[in-house]
């Protein structure tokens, strides 16, 4: 499939990156600085300038089948907030202008959906985090609005905490925050990768953790 990748030099864009091409796929990413990309193949189309840059984007987006966003917040302030919901906001828009409707996004444990009943922990570390980290929980819950707010095909991915590490094939994917444990870059990659070449998951935001030794991916939530 074609991909348009939005953050392909950070975390979990560069693993995002090397499994789509793994795969095979094609990809289209745009960047500010090429030379900060990490891998390197004749299927990548790079792009480089900024999301505010209308035209680009378009030209990223063009022949799509889906996007995948990994752009995270570079401060915890506000001016890097409004930046952040901006970017996304410039995506969308330009999904719905060039026709792709699949998007497949990072968001956070710490943003609470519309209408969602999170247990008891959940809510304290949902508190906890909106402390620590109050700008970035802002643009996520900012950007989850936006995106409720259109017609895309939207899948908003939310780990509880990321960490270093290969595939395990062993994470949880849950409707529900039932635990904090942290999960591996390569997992998450992983699980958005399969979100954009399918329809689970569609226009919900499942948590991803660390599963038991052993254990597979949730069973997909019914599309919406």
């Amino acid at each position: 499939m074609r991909l348009a990748l939005f953050g392909s030099t950070g975390f979990i864009g560069t693993e995002v990156l090397r499994q789509a091409l793994a795969a095979e796929h094609e990809v289209a990413t745009l960047v500010r600085d090429r030379s900060r990309l990490r891998h390197s193949s004749d299927r990548i189309t790079v792009l480089e300038g900024l999301t505010t840059d209308e035209a680009v984007v378009h030209r990223v987006l063009e022949g799509a089948d889906a996007v995948i966003s990994t752009l995270g917040i570079g401060a915890n302030t506000r001016a890097a907030a409004d930046a952040q919901v901006a970017a996304v906001g410039a995506i969308a828009h330009g999904m719905q202008a060039t026709g792709v409707r699949r998007l497949v996004a990072v968001s956070g444990a710490g943003v609470t959906l519309p209408g969602e009943q999170k247990p008891l922990l959940g809510r304290i570390a949902s508190a906890v985090v909106g402390l620590m980290a109050r700008w970035v929980v802002d643009a996520k819950t900012r950007e989850m609005e936006l995106l409720v707010a259109t017609d895309l095909e939207w899948t908003l991915v939310r780990p509880t905490r990321v960490r270093p590490g290969e595939r395990t094939g062993t994470y949880l994917v849950e409707e529900r925050l039932h635990g904090a444990s942290s999960v591996t870059v390569g997992d998450v990659a992983e699980f958005m990768l399969d979100c954009a070449q399918d329809a689970a998951w569609v226009r919900q935001a499942p948590y991803i953790t660390a599963g038991p030794r052993g254990a597979s991916p949730g069973p997909p939530a019914s599309t919406a």
